[in-house]
């Protein structure tokens, strides 16, 4: 069969640089890429699991949405939140899966914090979805991976390094 060259990928893991250094165009979009970076990092979520493939329409059934997020007690001082996600690759008869994320106080990438502040930016019906684009669309996978492919570059990465679709 012989050798075949090796290219290894990089995970994503939650470098608080990558959101330091982010570019966004309206404060809206800083909330939802800060909150869906620091969600996919402390659920372990894959980039599928919560933004929407190019081709495909928004389906609350499917995809996330601010239902998707339960703040433990309340949200004006939660100690945790429940993300249900409703479709997963690891959950093939789309029962729903729970995760549980603590709030890191005082943590730059806390999940928990970054959620309260994008809920708190505004209001919307629960079945949207819970990231949007700037032009109030779903987030697509194409637009977080080029923001994030952006911002690791930004930081000085080397974005090519990174496929973007996990997050550790």
């Amino acid at each position: 069969m012989g050798e075949q060259e090796c290219n290894p990928k990089l995970l994503i893991t939650c470098d608080s640089a990558i959101m330091d250094v982010a570019i966004h165009s309206s404060q809206l979009g800083r909330l939802n890429f800060e909150a869906s970076v620091a969600l996919a990092f402390s659920a372990f979520l894959r980039c599928g699991e919560f933004t929407i493939p190019d081709s495909k329409e928004f389906n609350p059934a499917i995809h996330l949405t601010d239902n998707s997020i339960s703040f433990i007690p309340l949200i004006e001082a939660p100690s945790h939140m429940v993300l249900t996600l409703p479709s997963s690759k690891s959950d093939p008869f789309r029962k729903g899966i729970e995760i549980l994320i603590i709030h890191a106080s005082g943590a730059h990438t806390c999940a928990v914090a970054a959620l309260q502040s994008l809920f708190r930016h505004g209001s919307k019906p629960p079945e949207s979805p819970l990231f949007v684009q700037d032009d109030g669309s779903p987030l697509s996978r194409h637009i977080f991976l080029s923001r994030l492919k952006l911002s690791l570059t930004n930081a000085r990465f080397e974005a090519s390094q990174f496929p973007g679709h996990s997050f550790k």
